[in-house]
């Protein structure tokens, strides 16, 4: 499967056969649910009957497959880019009294670099910021911790000095209580669209180091993502992943945004960029059929 495309296959290799129409269904989603992947009844008996391509069970096959391999170098890949680009494009102001960076216009400057529509490319930023709020500290890194409090004190100190005095402080004594990364995306996701628009070219910086940081070591899902591709202690149904979040740290994410989170972690969100890269390394490893090279498309 490219990066970018929905999978449209049914082939589920090592994983329980379906059965046909007629077939008792709940032994086939308790042996899904064994393997760690979420199958309506519904959706076995839509392609049992030819209704339907078998997308949707490929795709929550393909989830815990990813699950399995415990690592999402794509994920990395895009927010490598995305905070790279965002460095870059950031517009620096040159009166002493604002802040340091521009925030109007950035979005779309770096969807349209990206080639992802902005209100997902928002989408993804906000819900990055949700799984940072979940992250362990152990699983951030030591460089990416250093820049993302410097960061912040010199965001609360812009906001200060541009006619923010009072939000500014208001901020800074709840993230005083605790300098940590969960600390100040807990105060963060509840402000204002203007106040979170503000951080945004700030946040480039330590998204590009966190990363490119996860993409040289290696580094594991998050909680979040796993919680995401699997479901929360069992139950598979985003709604319980929706509630979690409202009672952690307060606020409403729609389906969509976990629609849009899960879509973009199994690969089927990417840049151009990344794109592109799948589609060279697909002409570049041609595979042998009979003495004729194929493609690989």
């Amino acid at each position: 499967m490219r990066l970018g495309e929905t999978p449209t296959s049914i082939t589920r290799a090592g994983f329980p056969n379906l059965g046909k129409k007629g077939d008792p269904i709940t032994p086939v989603v308790r042996a899904y649910q064994e393997l760690g992947v979420r199958v309506s009844p519904d959706a076995i008996t839509q392609r049992r009957a030819g209704r339907t391509s078998g997308a949707d069970i490929d795709r929550a096959v393909d989830a815990a497959k990813i699950v399995e391999h415990g690592r999402i170098p794509s994920r990395d890949i895009f927010f490598t880019e995305y905070g790279a680009l965002g460095i870059k494009n950031r517009a620096k102001r040159t009166d002493d009294r604002s802040r340091a960076f521009r925030s109007s216009g950035l979005r779309m400057k770096l969807a349209d670099e990206l080639g992802v529509p902005g209100d997902i490319l928002g989408d993804l930023a906000r819900t990055l910021r949700i799984d940072l709020f979940y992250t362990p500290v152990d699983q951030l890194g030591a460089a990416f911790l250093v820049c993302f409090r410097e960061t912040v004190e010199a965001y609360l100190r812009d906001l200060k000095r541009s006619n923010n005095r009072q939000k500014s402080e208001e901020i800074s004594r709840k993230w005083n209580r605790a300098r940590t990364v969960r600390n100040f995306y807990g105060i963060l996701l509840h402000e204002p669209r203007a106040t979170v628009t503000a951080w945004t070219p700030y946040e480039m910086e330590p998204v590009w180091t966190l990363s490119k940081n996860r993409l040289d070591h290696h580094s594991p899902l998050t909680p979040f993502d796993a919680m995401v591709l699997s479901g929360l202690d069992g139950d598979k149904s985003d709604q319980a992943i929706i509630v979690k979040i409202k009672a952690d740290i307060g606020i409403t994410v729609t389906r969509q945004s976990i629609d849009y989170y899960r879509a973009f972690l199994m690969g089927r969100i990417a840049t151009k960029a990344q794109k592109a890269a799948q589609l060279n390394s697909e002409i570049q490893e041609p595979t042998t059929n009979g003495g004729n090279h194929q493609s690989g498309f």
